[in-house]
């Protein structure tokens, strides 16, 4: 639903306190294909040249009833953007019809694929198949990318104190602090990643990505967004094997069609989980990828074709002997109605 305000409401609520947006773009999801997850404009990019809503803002606006009409002015703020297979601006099926159930069926099946694909490649010890060469610095030592690594900004460390019951340490000081690594290719304001992580933590949190459309190095000479992390991790971790937790933060609601015409959304997949397990969505929803639950299994299915689940598959795939042998233990759920969240986010735990 689109909200209308007047010049000067719309002027007040946006000088009333730090703002955000998100924008995603189109995302090719073709199961077993590495690169099919990246070629084209990403499902979960971020353009932080636009304001952004902090946690704390939001949720004293939701208290006072304008979280919800600003969340969407602020959404219709778009930045570069890429059309879709179709043409058409993609909109969900109406929920319950036979168009939408397809549309779920379609991509459990690529789901399934996705989580099979990585347990064939342990089961039968298969070698990494992700690129492992530097991409920061120009040919031959890199791919031609810039990088930035800066301490984490606090209001960042703010936002993300909802990790505190997973044992991960954010707002206070330790002996490895927070790191962000921001890699572009012209300015740092436009990324094409932006990752934060903490080896002591034995976590990595992703903050902007992926944003093709500011990578001028696009095609063969670029980094799909597996290569990229795998570079991030590999400079923030003596030991990859360490990891233990991926955060997907700050979920936008932006819908993906991909090649083959289904239409993608992390936060339908969120909510359909929270509905098939009877779930209130103001609390934290946990499914266990060891489950025999047919319900958690059916929401694993859809959950995991959706790009912020299928890249983590896809990276635990292409480089599975140097982070060994690890798959996806639990995804830990948030929708925007969580107060400790006050936006949509998975929590990503792997198994140790």
């Amino acid at each position: 639903m689109r909200f209308s305000y007047s010049t000067t409401l719309v002027l007040g609520l946006l000088a009333s306190g730090p703002l955000a947006l998100v924008t995603n773009t189109q995302n090719d999801l073709d199961i077993l294909d590495r690169r099919s997850l990246d070629i084209s404009a990403a499902a979960d990019t971020q353009d932080i040249s636009a304001p952004y809503i902090s946690r704390d803002a939001s949720r004293r606006r939701k208290a006072s009833g304008l979280l919800s009409p600003l969340a969407h002015l602020v959404q219709s703020r778009k930045g570069p953007s890429t059309s879709n297979p179709s043409g058409k601006k993609p909109t969900l099926p109406k929920p319950g019809s036979a168009e939408a159930a397809k549309n779920i069926q379609n991509l459990q099946t690529k789901g399934n694929g996705y989580r099979n694909a990585l347990k064939d490649a342990i089961d039968t010890e298969a070698a990494d198949t992700g690129p492992k060469d530097a991409v920061v610095g120009e040919s031959p030592n890199g791919r031609g990318y810039k990088e930035s690594i800066d301490a984490m900004e606090d209001v960042d460390k703010m936002d993300l104190g909802y990790l505190a019951p997973y044992g991960i340490k954010i707002r206070e000081r330790t002996k490895d602090d927070w790191k962000t690594r921001t890699i572009y290719t012209e300015e740092k304001g436009k990324p094409t990643i932006q990752l934060s992580g903490s080896a002591e933590q034995k976590t990595m949190v992703v903050q902007h990505s992926y944003g093709q459309a500011y990578d001028t190095l696009k095609g063969s000479t670029g980094a799909d967004w597996t290569h990229l992390f795998y570079d991030s991790l590999k400079s923030m971790f003596d030991n990859m094997k360490d990891l233990e937790y991926i955060v997907r933060d700050k979920i936008s609601d932006k819908i993906i069609e991909d090649s083959s015409g289904n239409l993608l959304q992390t936060n339908d997949a969120i909510r359909y989980a929270f509905e098939k397990l009877g779930k209130s969505t103001e609390e934290k929803l946990v499914l266990d990828f060891a489950s025999k639950d047919p319900k958690v299994v059916d929401a694993l299915s859809y959950l995991n074709a959706q790009t912020h689940v299928a890249r983590v598959l896809q990276f635990l795939k292409d480089y599975r002997s140097e982070l060994g042998n690890k798959q996806i233990s639990k995804l830990h759920l948030y929708t925007d109605e969580n107060e400790e969240t006050a936006d949509w986010a998975i929590v990503i735990e792997l198994t140790k």
